[in-house]
């Protein structure tokens, strides 16, 4: 039996799929919706809470690199600790 092609939806923001999987979960939890339609939900809240977990993981990854690109050398001096509100 073939497999059909696989849809290829819109790349979504972290804040449209967070929004989109909450609007999922609370279709889910209301739970007036046939059992088919809460089965594809479910499949789809899957993929959605997927993409979120890809998304911080790449922003992750982004943090750890800007981080390392600025972090002062390992033998550099520690900078001075200057108080709240004092000039630098």
């Amino acid at each position: 039996m073939e497999q059909p092609a696989p849809q290829h939806e819109p790349k979504l923001t972290f804040e449209q799929a967070v929004a989109q999987l909450r609007e999922t979960v609370q279709t889910l939890e209301e739970g007036n919706i046939p059992l088919a339609d809460a089965t594809r939900l479910l499949a789809n809240g899957v993929r959605l809470a997927q993409t979120c977990n890809e998304l911080l993981t790449q922003a992750e990854l982004q943090v750890s690199e800007i981080q390392r690109n600025f972090a002062p050398p390992p033998n550099a001096p520690p900078e001075p600790d200057y108080p709240r509100g004092a000039s630098r």
